[in-house]
């Protein structure tokens, strides 16, 4: 098992932009870090299907970025994300908020660190809140943290094209999941979990039951 590896996203947005940023890094990590659904033939050989990609134009910033066409994974990833961003509107003077997204892989047995899923890598995103006072200020600004985001976006791709470890595929299908979340249909994304944080402190678990995220929760930890 690698060392974790850490990248840091840092962007100055109002609170309205945070959505947008968001959904668009995380979905231009995981564009990266997802593959093909893959079935197994045979041990250590698999057949892999079909996944597509769509661009998705941004609100409150001018940003446009590609998505997996996955609408599982972009309907569990929204309501999270709109979850996260329903907390910070909650807090009326909020000025920073922090995401961390770590990717895991399980031990291949129970003695390795205690059994408990390893981090391999993980991208902090920082945002720090700024307050405008007029629209024109707000116009302005969206062409900045356009440029800003899609510069944090080719960040994440030059990263990751370069990167030197990835967990190695499973060999049999009763150990993907140690790697992957298989439980979507069309794709496939690296295991991880989402942590968050507003103003320094962590946030509360949102909801009473929260969606399967990529086989990691995608939880507010308490």
């Amino acid at each position: 098992m690698a060392q974790c590896r850490t990248e840091t996203i840092k962007l100055k947005v109002e609170k309205r932009q945070v959505e947008d940023c968001l959904s668009a890094l995380l979905h231009t990590i995981l564009f990266y870090r997802s593959t093909c659904k893959m079935t197994c033939r045979k041990e250590g050989t698999y057949t892999f299907g079909a996944l597509g990609m769509e661009d998705v134009e941004c609100d409150y910033v001018n940003c446009t970025y590609v998505r997996c066409s996955s609408e599982s994974l972009c309907a569990s990833l929204t309501s999270q994300v709109k979850s996260f961003v329903d907390q910070l509107n909650s807090k009326a003077d909020a000025q920073t908020a922090q995401v961390c997204l770590q990717f895991l892989e399980k031990p291949k047995s129970s003695s390795w660190f205690g059994g408990q899923p390893a981090c391999w890598e993980e991208w902090v995103i920082s945002f720090n809140i700024v307050n405008l006072s007029n629209e024109r200020e707000r116009q302005a600004y969206r062409e900045d943290v356009g440029r800003d985001l899609a510069a944090a976006m080719q960040q994440i791709s030059t990263t990751i094209l370069n990167v030197s470890y990835v967990p190695d595929i499973p060999r049999t299908a009763e150990t993907l999941d140690s790697v992957f979340d298989t439980a979507f249909e069309d794709v496939m994304p690296y295991l991880n979990k989402v942590l968050c944080s507003i103003d320094g402190e962590n946030s509360a678990t949102v909801g009473g039951q929260l969606s399967r995220f990529l086989r990691g929760t995608f939880k507010y930890q308490p």
